[in-house]
């Protein structure tokens, strides 16, 4: 009887050690999301062709926030949020 008494006990000390494992793992997963980001991209004429020294807004229509940005030598342009 003592036996079985012990293996119950170490079998309850197994699930609930897994089960916190379960719990963190979880919460990291979480905290992985993020409301940053980035968005780059060239600006290009109908040729295909980058155009340089272009003024670029970028506008959240959630917030309606917005960032101005002129394009680089290339076209090239890049936001972070």
């Amino acid at each position: 009887m003592q036996k079985s008494r012990s293996a119950n006990l170490g079998w309850a000390f197994l699930r609930g050690l897994l089960s916190i494992i379960l719990l963190l793992s979880c919460s990291v997963a979480l905290r992985a999301q993020s409301t940053y980001g980035s968005l780059t991209g060239t600006v290009v004429d109908s040729d295909r062709r980058g155009r340089s020294w272009r003024i670029v807004t970028l506008t959240n229509t959630g917030t309606a926030s917005s960032q101005t940005q002129p394009t680089g030598d290339t076209g090239c342009i890049s936001f972070v949020t």
